[in-house]
C-alpha cells in the first residue's frame, strides 16, 4: 500500500495564488478523484504531487518520504499523465511508451523494458498503434499511448490529469474500468471533470474550489447537493440508486 500525503502546500504562479495550504490524505489503493470548476487549482495539485512543479511551502509525502527525499526514486514507482503533450520528431508510439521505463534501465531498453511496454498498449487497445507516429496520431489515440506510457511504469502510485480527454465513450470506459483494476494494488489519483463517471468510478473524491479544498473525503458522503452547489454553483439532483447527477 501506498500512502500519499499532502501538507502545507502553496503555490504561486508570478503575481497570482494558486494552492493556499493544501492539506490532504489520499488513501491508498482506492480511486480518488480531484474535482471542482476550471481554474481551481486541480491540475497544478497534481503536478506538484508529482513533483513537476517545486513548492516553496508544504510537502508533499508517499510513504512517509518526501518527494524530494525521494528524487529519482520516485520515478520508479511513479507513472504520470499530463493533460497534454506536444508532439516533435519522428517518435513511434512503443518508443515513447518505452521511454516512461528509463528509471528502470541501465543504458538502453531491455527486452523486459519492451515487454512492459507492449503489455501496456495491449491493455489500453492500443497495440495497432504500436509503429504508428505520434504526429500521425488522432488525440484519443494520443491520449490512449499516454496513458499506456504511464503503465508502463507498473506503477504503485498513478496520477492522471483529465485521462478521458479526446476518448469516446468505449474508451472511456475502458480507461476507468482498468484504473479500478489497478487500484487493488496501486494509488491511483485523477483529474476527472465528469461528474457522473467520477461517481460511478472513484472511491474518495477531493473537491477544489479557489485553490482550496472545499471537501474531502469518501464519494458517498462528499457527493451531495449542497457540496456540488457550493463549488459548482449549480444546484443538482443526486440518484444515489442509479450513482448518477443531473444538473
Amino acid at each position: 500500500m501506498v500512502r500519499v500525503r499532502v501538507e502545507g502546500v502553496e503555490f504561486s504562479y508570478p503575481g497570482r495564488p494558486v494552492l493556499k495550504g493544501i492539506t490532504v490524505d489520499i488513501p491508498p489503493n482506492a480511486v480518488t478523484a480531484i474535482l471542482g470548476p476550471n481554474g481551481s487549482g486541480k491540475t497544478t495539485l497534481l503536478r506538484v504531487i508529482a513533483g513537476v512543479l517545486r513548492v516553496k511551502r508544504g510537502v508533499v509525502y508517499v510513504n512517509g518520504r518526501s518527494t524530494r527525499e525521494l528524487g529519482k526514486e520516485l520515478y520508479k514507482q511513479l507513472g504520470y499523465v499530463p493533460q497534454r503533450i506536444s508532439p516533435t520528431g519522428r517518435l513511434r508510439a512503443i518508443d515513447l511508451v518505452v521511454s516512461s521505463r528509463k528509471p528502470h534501465m541501465m543504458l538502453y531498453p531491455s527486452a523486459r523494458d519492451y515487454e512492459k511496454a507492449e503489455e501496456a498498449l495491449k491493455l489500453v487497445g492500443a497495440s495497432h498503434l504500436r509503429d504508428r507516429f505520434l504526429e500521425e496520431l488522432s488525440g484519443g489515440e494520443l491520449q490512449l499511448v499516454l496513458i499506456a506510457r504511464a503503465l508502463a511504469v507498473e506503477p504503485r502510485v498513478l496520477l492522471l490529469d483529465e485521462p478521458l480527454n479526446n476518448l469516446d465513450v468505449r474508451n472511456q470506459l475502458r480507461i476507468m474500468s482498468i484504473l479500478k483494476d489497478l487500484s487493488k494494488t496501486a494509488t491511483v489519483i485523477a483529474v476527472l471533470h465528469d461528474l457522473n463517471i467520477a461517481y460511478k468510478y472513484a472511491d474518495y473524491a477531493i473537491f477544489m474550489k479557489d485553490g482550496e479544498i472545499h471537501a474531502a473525503g469518501p464519494v458517498e458522503g462528499t457527493f451531495s447537493e449542497d457540496v456540488l452547489e457550493a463549488v459548482y454553483g449549480v444546484r443538482p439532483l443526486i440518484l444515489r440508486e442509479h450513482k448518477g447527477v443531473l444538473f
